[in-house]
């Protein structure tokens, strides 16, 4: 097994443990990375056509679709959207309005979709770490390394904002839409992982 593998298969199981669902309608998945080329994934269903949003409130903070506050000093997030074949639907990268006040940068991404029916999986990443498409079979442009933002000049030499502000490696994504339920079973089968899949994740009302 490659080592981008077993590092996308532990943050499956890490993912599992931080996915919650607060209210009807909103899911999020939240926690930290320990390298800048991490990949998280966040799978969700539509059960019928309609607007989904797709944000990130790790960098500036703030609170998130399932209301849960969300403190801000994370890396500059981005990520990317898949149909159930892997196909790569679309980026978020910027948009949220939010500032961050250390950096002065709005830089946590928002995408808001209208999708039909169906599964779906989101890969959250830092800048510049993008999914290469056409599908998530592809992989993302930094993956291997794994300080890749230190080039923006921070102290730390991982988790470089571009201003060259030393940043955590947390993060915080939401999907809120009338009709995404809860954090689902999506098979990873013919993606980048053949015969795994990703585990239901039972998520606790609060």
């Amino acid at each position: 097994m490659s080592s981008i593998r077993q590092r996308l298969l532990i943050g499956l199981a890490a993912s599992s443990l931080c996915a919650s669902l607060a209210h009807a309608g909103a899911v999020s998945l939240s926690g930290s990375f320990s390298r800048d080329d991490d990949v998280r994934l966040l799978s969700f269903r539509t059960g019928a056509t309609g607007l989904v949003t797709i944000e990130t409130f790790g960098y500036a903070g703030g609170t998130d679709a399932t209301g849960q506050a969300v403190a801000a000093g994370g890396f500059d997030p981005v990520f990317a959207l898949f149909g159930s074949d892997g196909s790569l639907l679309a980026y978020g990268d910027d948009g949220a309005a939010r500032v961050d006040a250390v950096t002065g940068s709005a830089s946590d991404a928002v995408l808001a979709i209208t999708l039909a029916a169906g599964d779906y999986l989101v890969a959250i990443s830092q800048f510049d770490n993008f999914a290469i498409g056409p599908d998530f079979a592809a992989g993302f442009l930094e993956a291997g390394n794994t300080t890749f933002t230190a080039a923006y000049g921070c102290a730390a030499g991982q988790f470089c904002d571009l201003s060259g502000a030393d940043r955590s490696g947390n993060f915080s994504l939401s999907v809120s839409g009338a009709t995404v339920p809860e954090p689902l079973t999506l098979a990873l089968v013919g993606l980048a992982l053949p015969g795994v899949w990703l585990g239901r994740r039972r998520a606790s009302a609060r």
